[in-house]
């Protein structure tokens, strides 16, 4: 779900709550149900909800409500982690607002609109062909955690600055990478619709917003349909619902146009995504905004087309990676027997605090798909280890069985997953590891490292 930007983490407080709300029975939950337009929402989330009432979806739910003949009720809880099962199946509300279509905690709704992932960028950055342009320009690319885009980037090869969605609503919000195009911290974001739309347009200047191209060689999906979600059980809901979004059709698209949302209206890229076809033509390229702006662009050359990973000489990385058979994550215990030679020398080159490019690969993998369990540089979290301390006690055969399969904790509880399927991640493990043990070696800093120059490293 927050892969696709639909239900974004939110602030980390918890909100305040009617008291009597709050304190309903079971079975008095059961009959407000049936008499009132409960709504599960976001406290702070625009451009989706906010107490106060400025999101598309509250006057979307403002907007049913009175059609409905109902009182329209908000049950406010931060969506995170377990928003649906401390809303929805906790009989507090009775409806999400947005969704994507087939959503698998929910039963979903038909969609009743359909956006896609956008480019947002200062009018003076003429982007024609925008991947062409990531390719050829020197571009600082912006993009969210555990969205399509970054593995569009990362497949491309190119080096993006990555925004995590652990947002406080103060100095990280999801709007935070549409004022850094605006501010001259980035050329370009890559961002969710809705997102783009509706914080271009609070910018002090103008910004151009863009549907995001497809690469022919991708399969990143771009476009996607957005449902109400419901209780599984609750048919009869869902069909009101969408009776309701049909007969309102054309009310609902004003408000999500006047919010700034970028509508799709291509029935082919708007199927439910069990349904879409991998081949079908991607999203049109028109404008959802395009006007002048005097901003200075800042400009960072991206990552060149950097060699193949450097291979061991007894065991190249791709073979021994696809050697790794799995058959669930592994234990501590069972990865004693992969323990194999010690290595001779480090996997890595650090001067002065700058690396080498397979290092600073490593450094990119991490952030991108690690960071957000392990913490920045690895620290460790609430909820995974300090890497730092626990790859010191690990050689590079156990590291890969680790990362192609998985991991399950030392009680028996929490489970590392397995990346050995993931393209962003299996022919990457040498530079994981070299930017690792670098960090366990105590050789480099938890920030972002510089590159060193390409007759520097080795």
């Amino acid at each position: 779900m927050p892969r696709y930007g639909f239900l974004l983490l939110a602030a980390f407080c918890f909100c305040s709550l009617d008291p009597a709300r709050s304190e309903m029975s079971g079975r008095e939950k059961i009959e407000a149900a049936k008499s009132e337009f409960r709504v599960c929402a976001d406290p702070d989330n625009l451009p989706f909800s906010n107490r106060q009432g400025e999101g598309f979806g509250n006057k979307i739910a403002e907007l049913l409500a009175r059609a409905s003949g109902e009182p329209l009720v908000y049950y406010w809880w931060p969506q995170r982690r377990g928003f649906i099962n401390k809303t929805l199946n906790a009989w507090e509300c009775d409806v999400v607002l947005d969704v994507p279509t087939g959503y698998d905690l929910t039963r979903t709704t038909q969609p009743y609109y359909c956006s896609q992932y956008v480019a947002v960028s200062r009018p003076d950055e003429r982007l024609p062909s925008l991947l062409n342009a990531l390719q050829t320009q020197p571009l600082r690319i912006g993009v969210v955690e555990h969205t399509p885009p970054l593995d569009m980037v990362l497949q491309q090869k190119l080096d993006p600055v990555v925004y995590f969605s652990d947002y406080d609503y103060v100095s990280n919000y999801p709007g935070r990478i549409v004022a850094d195009v605006a501010n001259g911290k980035l050329d370009v974001a890559l961002v969710w619709g809705p997102i783009g739309g509706h914080f271009a347009r609070q910018q002090s200047i103008p910004l151009r917003v863009a549907a995001l191209e497809q690469p022919r060689d991708s399969n990143a999906r771009l476009t996607f349909p957005v449902s109400f979600g419901v209780r599984r059980g609750d048919k009869a809901r869902a069909e009101r619902l969408e009776a309701l979004a049909r007969e309102h059709a054309d009310e609902i698209a004003t408000i999500l146009r006047e919010s700034g949302v970028p509508l799709v209206d291509d029935p082919a890229q708007c199927a439910a995504p069990h349904l879409h076809a991998a081949g079908e033509p991607a999203a049109s390229t028109r404008l959802a905004a395009d006007v002048s702006s005097k901003a200075p662009a800042a400009h960072i050359q991206p990552v060149a087309d950097r060699p193949a990973p450097p291979q061991s000489p007894d065991k190249p990385q791709s073979e021994a990676a696809d050697q790794i058979k799995c058959d669930g994550p592994e234990t501590m215990e069972k990865l004693q027997k992969f323990a194999g030679r010690p290595e001779t020398g480090h996997p890595y080159v650090v001067q002065d605090g700058k690396v080498d490019p397979t290092t600073y690969s490593g450094w990119i993998r991490f952030s991108a798909f690690c960071q957000v369990c392990h913490g920045v540089g690895g620290v460790g979290s609430a909820i995974a280890p300090d890497l730092d301390q626990a790859v010191k006690n690990l050689d590079k055969d156990q590291f890969e069985h680790i990362v192609s399969c998985g991991l399950r904790g030392n009680l028996g509880t929490g489970v590392m997953p397995a990346w050995g399927d993931n393209p962003n991640i299996k022919p990457y493990i040498n530079d994981l590891w070299a930017y690792l043990r670098a960090r366990a070696d105590g050789v480099l800093g938890a920030g972002r490292p510089q590159k060193l120059s390409s007759s520097s490293s080795r």
